[in-house]
């Protein structure tokens, strides 16, 4: 999967903008859609956020079976601040 940093940047944006412990993947999916319209598909959104986990930009905390929300982790903090 290539990673787009700008997808990268707005999703660790809209966790740290929204100024809450968490957010459920739906809620970021749907955050994502309104800012950029159909430029990204759910897919790849989903992708995107496995792909900031298995890196240490998001930590994913567990809600209800089959559902799953995501934090910022101290990598993502640093990479907004760098930015």
């Amino acid at each position: 999967m290539p990673r787009n940093e700008l997808l990268v940047y707005r999703i660790l944006r809209i966790l740290r903008s929204k100024q809450v412990q968490f957010l459920d993947e739906r809620q970021i999916i749907s955050a994502i859609h309104r800012e950029s319209g159909d430029e990204f598909n759910d897919n790849i959104i989903h992708d995107h956020l496995h792909y900031m986990q298995s890196h240490g930009l998001l930590k994913p905390i567990n809600l209800k079976p089959r559902s799953h929300g995501y934090a910022l982790d101290w990598a993502g903090y640093d990479y907004l601040d760098a930015s």
